[in-house]
């Protein structure tokens, strides 16, 4: 799975808009397209933010990730 497939997954799967999910982060809807896309990678910074949001650990959130 490519890591912009995960974010969008875990993004709907907490039924979040990439505009509501970029105010929670602190960054433009934009970029969070940009990281679904795979344009772009997330800093690690907004990475950990997520995985709070999200409510999961590292290990899922980076679990089957092909890089």
């Amino acid at each position: 799975m490519k890591l912009g497939n995960r974010i969008r997954k875990l993004r709907e799967d907490n039924k979040l808009s990439q505009n509501q999910l970029g105010e929670k982060l602190g960054v433009k809807f934009s970029a969070v397209s940009k990281w679904e896309r795979d344009e772009t990678v997330p800093p690690l910074k907004q990475i950990a933010k997520m995985i709070k949001i999200f409510d999961t650990t590292y290990d899922e959130f980076f679990e089957d990730i092909d890089f």
